[in-house]
């Protein structure tokens, strides 16, 4: 009897927030921490769901819910969560923690009541928070369990459809989520032990934070995101689909099928995406080939943001990390491996060297056989693995380059590809039918005209964001600092009320 009636008061939880998921100023599992910088004004208001049981009295008698209306009520941080509960005696919504229980049969009446009222405290709901274009409904992606692609530390991958709302197009993509297996009913939204909602929550977390870094990319060497799916449980990343699959598998492979022009064009590419993502003040932290994958046009991107940073001024060099399980040790810079790790452009450009050596190498790690801690000694050291023989000697000189224990002196992306370049008019890839990644199933080359135009739009893409970088380097850090506009003097009463409509700015 408990088991029939916990699962009926989760399925209640899960209906009742499908009911408000259409509605523009729900922002579904995102953390606090993600919705804070999204307040401007007193008034400003979102609603959000925790993932998390919130706990209630039994005298309450409630389903536990995670349901959080904030309102900002001073300027510029200071935020109020009320928190919004089932009460089962009545089968009706009400604010948590009030005196005079007011109901509501639905939380939208419950909100919609608010935005013509007084809320405990006295403060009014006045404009609400419109969610970002890149917040997807569930109802858009499509997939089946068994179309499995790929697994990593926390996620699976699988293929699915995307119905774009925007484009009005249906779209084959690769769709990130926690692992299937943590997804048992209605466990995933309140279920398991402490120890299985600590592991959902940190994967919950890194997929926001990569969905967050992820979203404002756009470069033909790193993979395209589409939008994330929060909702509710299960949260997804939707993603471009690389038919061609990673690297590492396609070294592997082909091995002595692949020419050296071809492996030139596999670190061009690469590097390209890495200047980008640089330039845009992000660092990967975890680049190796497993994490670039073959485009349905035969190009290689970076993907898996999982522990990427942000950089956070646009002249800062480092920044410090905490320490994290599991880490790529053979990829990693020595100053990452410290105890308190250092990760910078520079860390990038180490991991790019050893993402050199596994495409010279046919996919194969540096030193497959050794411990992670010997390895980690040996690069403090200054020990490093052997440049494999089939490396040209104008990429092995720059790949030991690479390998500097002295940050200042590796070089940049700009100058790893001006290297490159040379290299690849040097030893030309072989012709586009005897190139391996046409071979492989779902990847077709692109026309020369299609090729041109892509080429012509880069260029441009390319200049006018050097020429804006140039323009604004000595602002930028100055800009980033500066603090949220402090509003004096305006009553919350005084303000008016706007409709998500009117604030599509703040996307």
């Amino acid at each position: 009897i408990f088991l029939r009636q916990n699962i009926f008061e989760k399925a209640a939880q899960i209906v009742m927030v499908e009911s408000i998921e259409g509605e523009c100023w729900y922002h579904g599992l995102r953390p606090k921490g993600d919705v804070a910088p999204l307040f401007k004004d007193v008034g400003d208001w979102l609603v959000r769901t925790t993932e998390g049981s919130i706990s209630i009295t039994d005298e309450r008698n409630d389903v536990k819910t995670g349901i959080v209306l904030s309102v900002m009520i001073e300027a510029p941080n200071k935020i109020f969560n009320y928190l919004l509960h089932l009460n089962k005696a009545t089968n009706m919504w009400v604010i948590a923690s009030t005196r005079h229980l007011r109901e509501f049969a639905t939380p939208l009446e419950l909100i919609e009541y608010y935005e013509e009222n007084d809320l405990p405290g006295g403060y009014r709901l006045l404009k609400p928070v419109p969610r970002p274009r890149w917040m997807i409904s569930h109802s858009c992606v499509h997939f089946d369990d068994w179309d499995l692609i790929g697994r990593g530390h926390f996620c699976d991958v699988l293929r699915g459809k995307y119905n774009d709302p925007f484009k009005r197009v249906i779209i084959d993509v690769a769709i990130k989520f926690v692992h299937l297996q943590c997804q048992i009913n209605f466990r995933l939204w309140h279920g398991g032990n402490d120890s299985t909602r600590s592991k959902r929550e940190e994967a919950h977390d890194c997929m926001m934070k990569e969905a967050r870094i992820m979203m404002s990319y756009k470069h033909r060497n790193v993979v395209e995101f589409y939008g994330v799916a929060c909702d509710r449980p299960p949260v997804m990343i939707v993603m471009e689909l690389c038919p061609g699959g990673n690297l590492e598998t396609h070294l592997r492979k082909m091995s002595g099928s692949i020419m050296p022009g071809e492996r030139i064009v596999y670190c061009l590419e690469i590097a390209r995406g890495l200047r980008y993502l640089h330039r845009k003040n992000c660092i990967h932290g975890d680049l190796a080939c497993r994490n670039c994958l073959i485009s349905k046009h035969g190009e290689i991107k970076v993907t898996d943001f999982g522990l990427s940073k942000l950089v956070d001024e646009i002249t800062a060099e480092t920044k410090i990390l905490r320490p994290q399980d599991r880490l790529p040790v053979r990829w990693m810079a020595p100053e990452t491996l410290a105890r308190i790790p250092l990760y910078s452009t520079k860390s990038d450009v180490w991991s790019y060297g050893v993402v050199c050596y596994e495409i010279f190498n046919n996919g194969e790690k540096p030193w497959p056989y050794l411990e992670a801690k010997i390895i980690a000694k040996s690069y403090k050291n200054g020990k490093l693995p052997n440049i494999p023989s089939a490396t040209p000697p104008q990429i092995a000189k720059m790949m030991t380059r690479t390998w500097h224990l002295k940050t200042e002196r590796r070089p940049n992306f700009d100058e790893i590809i001006v290297t490159l370049t040379k290299a690849h008019g040097a030893i030309p890839p072989p012709p586009p039918e005897m190139r391996t990644v046409f071979s492989l199933e779902g990847v077709i080359r692109r026309t020369p005209e299609e090729e041109k135009k892509l080429n012509d739009e880069e260029m441009k893409v390319t200049t006018s964001a050097s020429l804006l970088s140039s323009a604004s380097s000595a602002s930028t850090a100055e800009s980033i600092e500066t603090s949220p506009t402090r509003i004096n003097g305006a009553a919350p009463s005084k303000i008016k009320t706007t409709k998500c409509g009117d604030s599509l700015d703040r996307r």
